[in-house]
């Protein structure tokens, strides 16, 4: 008896902005086209302690509350059982 076994991937990419407008605009049409479903991001665009251009739909952003607003997580609403959370601020 063949015991299988059922395996599934996550894309994912890291992305360092350089706190850059149009990189978070090139950042956002990405995970809008390719469907990527989870992303690291260094150095993103912030503006009077807000980050800046990384809302968007079906995304949920990960952050240390205003700790540390250089590293953030971005994860699709439709992944579960992903505690990237736990990632930001340790990398």
């Amino acid at each position: 008896m063949t015991k299988h076994v059922m395996m599934s991937t996550i894309s994912f990419i890291q992305a360092n902005l350089q706190y850059s407008i149009a990189a978070s605009r090139v950042l956002s049409r990405t995970l809008a086209v390719k469907g990527i479903d989870m992303t690291l991001i260094q150095e993103l665009w912030y503006h009077e302690g807000h980050i800046m251009g990384l809302n968007i739909p079906g995304y949920i952003l990960f952050c240390l509350s205003g700790i540390d607003l250089e590293h953030v997580s971005l994860q699709r609403t439709l992944i579960y059982g992903c505690y990237q959370d736990s990632l930001v601020g340790t990398w």
